[in-house]
């Protein structure tokens, strides 16, 4: 929002001036490696850390997704974990263009 007042010409905001920020911020993100994606998109679909084991190098690579803000941590009820809503098409472009279905 900060950003997009910043840039904003007049207000209303226009879309344009909208999409330009959210795009700088999604660009931000990028780019994603594979392996990267194909976790950040279990993250996504389990609303966990989909970590399938507590080694060093596991965490540490969970902790730099925390640390980004490529993976987001939630608290209602239950604790929970979701992929930033910007990076969520990134993701599956990444695994299409490796010719992966989405979701595997």
């Amino acid at each position: 929002m900060q950003e997009t007042l910043k840039r904003a010409t007049t207000l209303p905001v226009t879309a344009r001036e909208v999409d330009s920020v959210v795009n700088a911020a999604r660009r931000d993100f990028l780019p994603i490696a594979l392996d990267d994606a194909r976790w950040l998109a279990d993250i996504g679909r389990q609303r966990d850390t989909a970590l399938r084991t507590a080694d060093e190098r596991s965490v540490e690579r969970l902790s730099r997704f925390l640390d980004s803000h490529l993976v987001c941590y939630f608290v209602n009820e239950q604790a929970w974990y979701d992929t930033h809503p910007l990076i969520r098409e990134e993701i599956e472009k990444v695994i299409r263009a490796a010719g992966e279905p989405p979701g595997c």
